[in-house]
C-alpha cells in the first residue's frame, strides 16, 4: 500500500500474494502488473491515472474502472465526473525521461506544472492570457528564463519577473 499526494510513475511486477495498491485522497489504484502514472494533487481539480502497460483497476467510491494500455482514468473533482479515454501516454509520462510534453495545453495549466518544477508563482494580469494554448516538448533541465522566453517568442504574452513571482500579461 502506497499513499500518494502529487505525481508518481510506477513500474510494478504482478504478484497475487502481494497486491500493490496506490491510494490517493480520492481513489485507489490496484495494480495488475503494469507501468502507469498517477497525478493527484489535492489542490488540482483533476485526478488522472494513465496506463502505459499491463492493467490497473481504479476504484472511486463504490465503482471500479479497469484500464487497458493507452487509457486514462480522469476524475473531475469539482463535479465528480469520471471519464475513461484513450490518450497519448507520453504526454503524461515523459517527465520521467526529463521532458515536458504538452499538446494544446492552456497557459494556466502549463504554469501549474512550471510552478511545481521551478518553485515559482505565476499571476495572470487578465483572463485572456490564461487561454493561450501550447503544443511542444522541452527538456526539464532547461533554464527557467529560457523556457519563458520561448513562450514569449511564440505568443502574445510577456513575463515580468519579481524574484519568485512572475506576472503574465499581454504584449
Amino acid at each position: 500500500m502506497v499513499e500518494l499526494k502529487g505525481e508518481a510513475y510506477f513500474d510494478v511486477t504482478k504478484s497475487k500474494e502481494w497486491p500493490f495498491i496506490v491510494r490517493t485522497c480520492r481513489s485507489s489504484v490496484k495494480v495488475l502488473g503494469t507501468s502507469f502514472n498517477v497525478c493527484s494533487y489535492e489542490e488540482d481539480s483533476l485526478e488522472q491515472v494513465t496506463l502505459e502497460q499491463g492493467g490497473v483497476e481504479v476504484k472511486h467510491h463504490d465503482e471500479t474502472y479497469l484500464l487497458h494500455p493507452g487509457e486514462q482514468f480522469e476524475l473531475d473533482t469539482t463535479n465528480e465526473e469520471i471519464e475513461v479515454k484513450p490518450v497519448n501516454v507520453k504526454l503524461y509520462t515523459s517527465w520521467i525521461d526529463g521532458m515536458f510534453r504538452f499538446h494544446n495545453m492552456p497557459l494556466d495549466l502549463l504554469t501549474v506544472k512550471l510552478e511545481r518544477w521551478y518553485d515559482v508563482h505565476f499571476v495572470f494580469s487578465n483572463e485572456v492570457c490564461k487561454n493561450y494554448r501550447f503544443t511542444g516538448a522541452i527538456r526539464k533541465d532547461v533554464d527557467f528564463n529560457e523556457f519563458i522566453r520561448l513562450i514569449e517568442r511564440t505568443t502574445n504574452v510577456k513575463f515580468i519577473i519579481n524574484q519568485k513571482d512572475i506576472i503574465i500579461q499581454e504584449k
